[in-house]
């Protein structure tokens, strides 16, 4: 009985072991979600985080940012692979607690910065990374425990809504962004690029099928983009998308990926 387990246990490995690959099913296309909780951005912020409830604005916190990724590879070798990623994330961004305003009147032209509150403001990020893939010689790609490390283009920008603030003492007047009143300007876009290292477990469930899960580590650069639009504008956003990319350098993913 006892040899009889062991032949059970042991032939499984046997059909992992023979090739590179799941029964020599080298190529992998891959679907995650993933999400981070923005503790900087929730607890450490000296602005408030708005939200609109009821048509009104209240204050609460950004406790969950997430997406998705989409991703092809290939193993090389049993502890070497290569491949590229897709992938979304979605991410609620906390506005400017100031605006510029300016002013005609009496032959003159004066600008005034005042209070505002905000509504947070939706931003998204598209991404694209080649990527190379590593496991130690107990795994074997794409099957168990691999390291993965990458560097990819990135580019960011604010989703359109009837988002809601007040300026100054404005407590009852609800006024809505549109796409033209100057305060922002959805053709914005942020680009720059990412560096990522991630620990990836891959489990598999069936010959070609496999549940993946890990941990990835992440440092987000984004360019300064010049404008001279009003706060909140080009330039102030350009800051603000920046510190927001750089709070997102912890990330839990959870999938399927297809071994064919």
């Amino acid at each position: 009985m006892k040899h009889f387990l062991l032949l059970i246990a042991f032939v499984p490995m046997i059909g992992f072991g023979q090739n590179t690959g799941l029964y020599g099913k080298k190529t992998t296309f891959e679907v995650q979600g993933h999400g981070s909780i923005p503790i900087v951005t929730s607890w450490f912020k000296s602005r408030s985080f708005y939200k609109a409830r009821n048509g009104n604005l209240t204050i609460g916190r950004n406790l969950f940012d997430g997406g998705v990724r989409f991703g092809v590879s290939r193993a090389i070798s049993n502890q070497f692979g290569f491949g590229v990623e897709y992938g979304l994330e979605y991410q609620n961004l906390i506005a400017n607690n100031s605006i510029l305003l300016e002013y005609t009147g009496g032959g003159f032209n004066y600008s005034l910065t005042d209070e505002i509150r905000h509504q947070a403001i939706n931003i998204s990020t598209f991404s694209i990374m080649p990527k190379f893939e590593f496991s130690t010689r107990t795994n074997l790609l794409p099957i168990g425990l691999s390291h993965q490390v990458g560097i990819g283009y990135t580019s960011t920008r604010m989703l359109e809504d009837d988002y809601i603030y007040y300026i100054g003492t404005q407590t009852n007047d609800t006024i809505t962004t549109n796409l033209d009143n100057g305060l922002l300007d959805y053709s914005d876009r942020w680009t720059g690029f990412t560096v990522m290292y991630q620990i990836n477990m891959r489990t598999p469930v069936s010959d070609f099928l496999m549940i993946t899960y890990g941990l990835r580590y992440t440092a987000n650069f984004v360019r300064n983009t010049p404008g001279t639009s009003d706060l909140p504008g080009e330039l102030d956003m350009s800051r603000l998308v920046k510190q927001k990319r750089n709070e997102t350098f912890l990330q839990l993913h959870i999938g399927a990926a297809i071994a064919f």
